[in-house]
């Protein structure tokens, strides 16, 4: 690690705080606002907060056409998706069990690198697969493969919210690897700006086509809009920015390091700043996770 540590520790505990809320602040615009407005808004803010900081490298940088197909894909599966799906998984269940659901991202993340690139596997990897497997299965609670009910005050959606925040999950793990195919001259910042004003673009044509999405801004209620806004400037675009000057810091390893947090703060955040309740497969579930990723990250040779 370069740099100071004390400085590396800050961002890493920041950056997991902003991303791990936001699961709390999707659940709470969610009463207003539908996925897709939630969507909208979200890259849309974000764009316009990283296309500020950006500013003085874009103008530098020459992107060909290959390199923007990458951004186009980056933009359609690793945040359009994801965030559309957290919307849904948003109105659908608690924002808990979305926070645990995504925990499954970094193993998705390992899974889809090995179905794409061949990688191989130490045993200690495929035990930390199938441990962080089994814990997903666990906190979903399946009606048949476990006696658990539904989150209270969700019913049969439950099941479904869970789905949409897995996909979720899917979606950024498979905008990781089309991340990592991009050149490296290509500083982070600027492809995170470039991306989200892309996913803009995308999301307001749906939202024009869907006709009613946009009238969502105009009826919601002052916390609901105050969580979006929130969600957009600081739990997406301040904290990729915080991210990626951790990794500048501290390197790419010690910044992976907030997958083992967020899905912990995800959850402690739902129950403390919500009131809902944990019930015990979304716990047992959630450290099986967490064990299952620092399983493959130590044993991954």
């Amino acid at each position: 690690m370069s740099g100071s540590p004390w400085l590396g520790l800050s961002l890493l505990i920041a950056v997991s705080l902003l991303w791990g809320t936001s699961f709390v602040l999707i659940e709470i615009a969610a009463r207003d606002y539908g996925a897709l407005s939630m969507a909208l808004s979200r890259a849309a803010v974000a764009a316009v907060f990283l296309g500020a900081v950006a500013l003085p490298a874009v103008h530098r940088l020459r992107i060909d056409a290959r390199i923007w197909s990458r951004i186009v894909s980056l933009s359609v599966v690793g945040q359009v998706l994801p965030f559309f799906l957290l919307g849904l998984s948003g109105r659908l269940t608690s924002s808990s069990s979305s926070a645990v659901m995504m925990g499954a991202a970094p193993i998705a993340t390992i899974v889809v690198a090995r179905l794409m690139f061949h990688e191989r596997w130490s045993a200690g990897r495929w035990l930390g697969v199938v441990i962080a497997g089994t814990g997903v299965v666990i906190a979903f609670g399946w009606n048949g493969i476990l006696l658990s009910p539904p989150q209270a005050g969700f019913g049969a959606d439950d099941s479904i919210g869970k789905l949409c925040a897995l996909g979720a999950a899917l979606g950024y793990a498979f905008g990781a690897i089309i991340f990592r195919s991009i050149p490296s001259q290509i500083p982070p910042i600027v492809v995170a700006a470039t991306s989200l004003s892309c996913s803009s673009l995308l999301l307001a044509g749906g939202a024009v086509l869907q006709g009613d999405t946009l009238a969502a801004f105009g009826r919601a209620d002052a916390a609901s809009s105050t969580a979006l806004i929130a969600l957009g400037v600081l739990n997406t675009g301040c904290a990729y920015a915080i991210y990626y000057k951790l990794i500048s810091i501290s390197g790419a390893g010690f910044a992976s390091l907030n997958n083992y947090l967020v899905p912990i703060i995800g959850a402690m955040a739902g129950a403390v700043l919500l009131g809902e309740a944990i019930s015990w497969n979304l716990t047992l579930g959630l450290l099986m996770i967490v064990c299952g990723i620092l399983l493959s990250a130590l044993l991954q040779k």
